[in-house]
């Protein structure tokens, strides 16, 4: 499936253009296959609070009776920070994401979700720790981008046995291993609250807007090897902002215990894109197959593939899995090559750019009715001949190239003036009885 997701929602400024692509994750079997990132990745006692995110994919089948572990913040002897799957069919929590956060190793919260979080499908998580206090804060679970559980007035982390290890996959160094997928996770030291963060899972980690400045401080992305093949010479999970990861007990062979597609999921999958002339406008369509926290469409056209104006806005459909088919008329393309493009917007403000297409407008007879010189206009004014032999009313509108109604008149002779106001493009829309005419006028 083509990626193209924005679940939880943060206020980075950064933006990705171009088409989402294709990338791999990393599928664990289940059995003892982890992940060692280091120790002391977050500074928990920095004053701004730290968020932990990322993307999981669990499938409904493996240890029936005990916890598959995703993330493991501790010393060996105390955790601090863990993420799983609890597997417990007597206490009724089979799937059930639990996020237990204990300052001092020993006492602490857990933060639930509702079960079945192992349906074989992409879920994205984030843990936000926000300071209240120096040494206290709020700590919220979100899951695919909603608050499920929040804990006020808990303690920072303080780890007591020096920096903290940091894994995926197992409990300690053993207990507990997961056997899902996982794809694109981020650790940030930096409270990131709901609307304030966006994930994408084709963030490139050194974009100036997405570098260790914005608390970035580590960044896998697990788009590396070849998916299902052999990998068996790789020692490391890559880290685009610091030290790379090291892959334990992995086979690194086939579709398990390995890097495999597809990868997680993006904002909005666009299975169509096209467009057509008639009568004077373009009109064009496109459709999607999946949409999350999707605000909507921007509209936007060129004459040369470089320059870019916006045309319209067409609302999106939020979160759905439904197919949406959109529309939209561009009642005042150029002459010859026109350039399309849809700028999909995410609710939080951040976009991404689809592939532009090209429509070619040939008005030809539309435009037998009319005729403007000099084209482009020199001194700010257009002469403008009009085909009329049945003397039926004529009127003359004169729009910017916005759209914007500039002026209205009926014209009585078959030759009128034009006052074109600033250099620029206009467009000018001609009705003879119940005919319509449309020319692209330019002043210079």
């Amino acid at each position: 499936m083509v990626k193209i997701s924005t679940l939880f929602l943060f206020l980075l400024t950064f933006c990705v253009v171009g088409n989402a692509q294709s990338g791999n994750s990393l599928k664990f079997d289940g059995v003892n296959d982890r992940v060692d990132l280091g120790t002391g990745l977050i500074n928990f006692t920095n004053g701004n609070g730290y968020t932990v995110e990322g993307w999981f994919k669990t499938p409904t089948v493996s240890d029936p009776d005990g916890a598959e572990t995703i993330l493991y913040i501790g010393d060996g002897t105390r955790a601090y920070l863990v993420a799983q799957i609890d597997r417990n069919a007597a206490q009724g929590t089979l799937g059930r994401l639990r996020v237990s956060y204990r300052s001092n190793g020993v006492n602490g919260v857990e933060l639930t979700t509702a079960n079945n979080q192992d349906d074989d499908m992409w879920h994205h998580m984030a843990i936000v720790f926000t300071p209240t206090a120096f040494v206290s804060g709020t700590v919220t679970l979100y899951l695919d981008g909603n608050q499920v559980a929040s804990q006020a007035g808990q303690p920072v982390i303080q780890p007591t046995n020096g920096a903290p290890d940091y894994r995926f996959g197992v409990l300690g160094t053993s207990n507990r291993p997961y056997g899902g997928i996982l794809d694109e996770w981020r650790f940030w030291e930096d409270a990131r609250t709901i609307n304030a963060s966006t994930f994408d899972a084709d963030l490139t980690p050194t974009d100036a807007n997405n570098a260790t400045a914005n608390g970035l401080v580590a960044h896998y992305k697990f788009d590396q090897g070849t998916a299902e093949g052999d990998n068996s010479g790789s020692t490391d999970l890559i880290n685009g902002v610091g030290t790379n990861g090291t892959l334990v007990n992995f086979t690194l062979m086939g579709a398990s215990s390995n890097f495999v597609t597809p990868a997680a999921p993006l904002p909005v999958e666009l299975s169509h894109f096209g467009g057509k002339f008639h009568n004077g406008s373009v009109v064009f369509d496109w459709q999607t197959t999946l949409e999350l926290n999707n605000a909507g469409f921007e509209v936007e056209a060129s004459v040369d593939g470089r320059t870019w104006e916006t045309l319209g806005f067409v609302q999106g459909a939020g979160t759905t899995e439904t197919v949406q088919d959109y529309s939209f008329t561009d009642r005042q393309p150029v002459e010859g090559t026109n350039y399309y493009r849809l700028k999909q917007i995410d609710l939080d403000g951040l976009f991404q750019y689809f592939d532009a297409i090209t429509v070619y407008a040939d008005f030809g007879e539309v435009k037998e009715g009319i005729h403007a010189f000099p084209n482009p206009a020199t001194q700010g004014t257009v002469q403008l001949q009009i085909d009329n032999p049945n003397n039926e009313r004529v009127q003359i509108t004169l729009f910017d190239a916005t759209g914007k109604l500039l002026q209205e008149t009926v014209a009585n002779e078959s030759l009128e003036q034009l006052k074109l106001p600033n250099a620029g493009m206009y467009h000018v829309m001609v009705r003879i009885g119940n005919e319509v005419y449309h020319q692209k006028v330019v002043a210079n």
